[in-house]
């Protein structure tokens, strides 16, 4: 089983539209450009990685928090790759 370095996740991540913004302190920001979307306005999370399992801790407006879970696939200091429990994977590439 693989173990990632959590190290290479920080910084800011890009697929499409679609941007994450991992910090060192276990918090990130994600925003979707092609909905008009800018960083300071992205929604806040937080996040842990646990070998090669990833996941996001989504704070609902409603109130409470929603995990979504992914496998990592592949992470060094340019890619990103991850799927979910459907097997959708998400592939990103690191901007800074």
């Amino acid at each position: 089983e693989q173990t990632y370095d959590v190290d290479m996740l920080i910084g800011l991540w890009q697929s499409g539209g679609v941007h994450y913004r991992f910090k060192n302190d276990g918090t990130g920001l994600t925003w979707d450009t092609a909905d008009d979307v800018m960083e300071s306005e992205g929604s806040t999370f937080t996040w842990e990685i646990n070998k090669n399992i990833f996941t996001h801790f989504h704070q609902m407006e409603i109130g409470g928090i929603i995990p979504k879970v992914y496998k990592i696939t592949k992470l060094d200091l340019v890619n990103l790759e991850y799927t979910d429990d459907y097997g959708v994977v998400s592939t990103f590439v690191k901007l800074e």
